[in-house]
């Protein structure tokens, strides 16, 4: 019976080890941030204690009785803990991955040979798995110092690399959002001319970027597009040492990430990073419609992009259609110019720009930017028009919502004469503004929308709040459910003639 115990034990151990893993992937491999997630997380975390304890219990009380019957509560344990639905991101078996697994391995056989030796070796096991969370903290700080020691290696042989490439011309891109739509429209518009690498899919981090240089950079490259991502001050400033850009892109600055960066004052010195890395003869291109940009003081050389008056390359109007958007931008030297595109959205147009500006600043001429803008394809899950299925147009904007990209994601729904649907859990990691931002989106959104479905009881408090505010918003178009699975359904029950239903954010999986 023993034997028995230890594989159903074995299997939920598994499991939650696995699951503990991930979410520590997901949450950086920051010791700060899987706290907070397992704050957050406390009462999932509590009903696995309690699956050791009352299990530790009754081995103590029952004698041999006690065995099957925490045989019984492993198994309990093993159907409720089991992996549920797939994932959005699966956990990737990275070589770091791997060598916390092994370390873990290598403390649990320690551990559980001395207690078998003891006689114990079930309550030692009952223990490992109460205390699992705080071990893979523990199993980090133990790999931190050969961690450190790859992560160096690989860091200096990525600066060694781009040093080595004298005439390559390295642009970077950061903001709290539009950065990766503005890296592939950019990407998009300088393949004609140049040949150009860009870091691909989300890999913004400083082990991304060096990752990409070190696999994917070769001596035929002439342009290297740079995303730069950051959740802490120098995020940034550790990027821009190891690529040295010799032009940059700030698309936007607010609250995104707040709960890491704490203020918004720190988000803002950790953008201009990128302004400071600048040398002297290069170039920052900068979103002039954004305060926190505008208003920053500084001396390095810079053009602006947006609707302001004061940008150099402004952009004056736009018309939107289920076909597309067409724009205009005023080129310096070159006047108004019309371009057309299939994306939709203002802050889609906007990213646009930034890139033409570039592209232009580079040496690609108008007739060419028109092509390729042409060319643009939009970037998935980002105000992405899918194809009609029946009466209903689907806008896909489940990729990371924030509070500028979620008013004028709702907003683009104005363009549109079918029934407004909105679909949303809300907006996450906004610090002490997470309601304040959520109700301000919840009370924008009823007075666009005919319907708003949310997804998540607790998370959508806020938004529910928001739009309850609005009495003109008839509370019978508001809908909770579950799962994003459920507001589909629900979706065909609303109305009998045709809508747009417009997706947006969608949590990622340690929320």
């Amino acid at each position: 019976m023993e034997y028995i115990w230890f594989v159903v034990f074995f299997a939920a151990y598994v499991f939650y080890l696995r699951y503990l893993m991930h979410m520590f992937q997901l949450n950086s491999y920051k010791a700060a941030e899987q706290n907070n997630w397992m704050k957050k997380n406390r009462g999932m975390i509590l009903l696995r204690a309690a699956f050791a304890a009352v299990s530790v219990i009754v081995l103590a009380a029952a004698g041999s009785t006690g065995v099957i019957i925490s045989a019984v509560i492993w198994l309990l344990a093993v159907i409720s803990c089991r992996p549920g639905k797939k994932a959005k991101k699966p956990l990737v078996c990275t070589a770091r991955v791997n060598r916390m697994f092994v370390t873990h391995a290598v403390l649990f056989l320690a551990v559980m040979t001395a207690a078998c030796i003891l006689g114990a070796g079930m309550y030692a096991a009952c223990v490992l798995y109460l205390v699992l969370p705080i071990l893979i903290l523990l199993v980090n700080v133990i790999n931190m110092p050969i961690q450190k020691m790859v992560n160096r290696k690989f860091v200096n042989e990525a600066k060694k690399k781009i040093q080595s490439m004298h005439d390559l011309k390295v642009v970077g891109i950061t903001g709290s959002y539009g950065k990766t739509s503005v890296k592939f429209f950019l990407t998009e518009l300088l393949s004609g001319r140049f040949n150009v690498l860009c870091t691909p899919l989300n890999y913004n981090t400083e082990l991304g970027v060096t990752k990409t240089i070190r696999e994917n950079l070769l001596p035929i490259h002439e342009i290297f597009v740079c995303e730069m991502g950051a959740r802490y001050v120098n995020d940034i400033q550790a990027i821009c040492d190891i690529v040295h850009p010799k032009y940059g892109v700030i698309t936007s600055i607010g609250p995104q990430h707040l709960e890491s960066f704490g203020s918004i004052e720190n988000i803002v010195k950790t953008k201009f990073e990128l302004y400071e890395s600048i040398p002297d003869d290069g170039m920052m291109f900068l979103n002039y419609d954004n305060e926190y940009i505008r208003n920053y003081k500084g001396t390095k050389p810079q053009t602006g992009f947006g609707s302001s008056r004061d940008a150099q390359f402004r952009l004056m109007g736009m018309d939107v259609s289920a076909s597309g958007t067409v724009f205009r931008v005023d080129v310096p030297g070159e006047g108004a110019q019309e371009f057309s595109t299939e994306l939709i959205g203002e802050h889609n147009v906007l990213d646009i720009t930034a890139a033409i500006a570039v592209a232009y600043s580079l040496g690609v001429t108008v007739p060419e930017l028109k092509k390729r803008v042409k060319k643009i394809r939009p970037v998935e899950h980002r105000l992405q028009l899918l194809p009609r299925r029946g009466r209903i147009t689907i806008i896909d904007d489940a990729y990371n919502s924030n509070p500028n990209g979620f008013r004028s994601a709702v907003d683009t729904l104005n363009y549109f004469s079918e029934t407004k649907v909105l679909i949303t859990p809300g907006m996450i990691e906004l610090g002490e503004k997470q309601y304040e931002l959520n109700y301000e989106a919840g009370r924008h959104a009823s007075e666009v929308c005919d319907y708003i479905i949310l997804v998540g009881r607790n998370q959508t408090k806020p938004l529910q709040d928001g739009i309850k505010s609005n009495e003109k918003f008839g509370q019978d178009r508001l809908h909770v459910v579950n799962t994003l699975g459920e507001a589909m359904q629900l979706v065909q029950s609303l109305s009998s003639g045709e809508m747009i239903v417009l997706l947006e954010n969608d949590l990622p999986d340690n929320y």
